[in-house]
């Protein structure tokens, strides 16, 4: 499952979800993209058998780089499905030795290395996006996990405030146990938020537009880099727009 739903910011449970599948000896995968870089996941505490990210959302890294986590009690379970160099013991007298032995043959029996190089493709990685999301964690590490999801808590406090006095929908929950640095509102108009998306991107405001089996709008994603005075502006510029739109009386 999706640790937050993409199109309305909605943050599962996952302690209770976890416990759930546990009882029931039932996987529990968790998609954690739309989470982490904004709210931290404890893998230590929370019942998760594997947790996937890509990094190009809210870790801030390029596209193509993310890290899988499995839970060390989970190994056991889990079949590599595919067997390359980088995911198996090397042979004796190493790589350069084998590749120029003309006796090798690939038919042979091979020994998936004990640690997470075991899920590795065996393919050449993207290491050049590698070192970029080592950075972004590395930064986001010492700006404190925590620290960000309490600012952007702050952020999206002031921001379902700001919609809840506009003539909008407001899609998000208002649960701060629910919420995530998403939030949705909808104008009940998929061309007028459309027109209001170029208003804003006029502005520099940046947001977007989703919708899933009916669910979504205008989604605003609050970060740490983001402040109350970008929420203002948003408010502002959202603002003006409906009054103008707004049909005479």
């Amino acid at each position: 499952m999706s640790s937050v739903q993409w199109s309305n910011g909605f943050r599962a449970d996952l302690d209770a979800i976890g416990a759930f599948c546990r009882e029931r000896r039932m996987w529990f995968v968790v998609d954690g993209i739309q989470q982490l870089g904004a709210f931290p996941i404890d893998v230590g505490r929370t019942p998760i058998d594997i947790l996937v990210t890509g990094g190009h959302k809210w870790l801030n890294a390029p596209f193509g780089a993310g890290f899988m986590y499995i839970n060390p009690a989970a190994r056991d379970r889990l079949r590599p499905p595919v067997a390359g160099y980088l995911s198996v013991d090397p042979p004796e007298g190493g790589w350069a030795e084998y590749f120029r032995t003309p006796a090798i043959s690939p038919l042979q029996p091979v020994t998936f290395t004990p640690d997470a190089r075991r899920y590795e493709t065996g393919g050449t990685g993207n290491y050049p996006g590698m070192v970029g999301l080592a950075a972004s964690l590395d930064l986001i590490n010492r700006l404190g996990p925590e620290l960000i999801a309490g600012h952007i808590l702050g952020l999206t406090d002031l921001l379902l405030e700001g919609l809840a006095r506009l003539p909008v929908r407001i899609v998000t929950p208002g649960n701060p146990s629910c919420r995530s640095g998403i939030v949705t509102f909808s104008l009940g108009d998929v061309a007028a938020e459309a027109a209001l998306i170029e208003r804003l991107l006029d502005a520099r405001v940046m947001v977007s537009h989703r919708y899933t089996s009916g669910v979504g709008g205008v989604r605003v994603s609050c970060h740490f880099f983001n402040s109350a005075d970008d929420v203002a502006r948003l408010l502002d510029v959202t603002g003006e727009w409906l009054s103008a739109s707004a049909p005479a009386r």
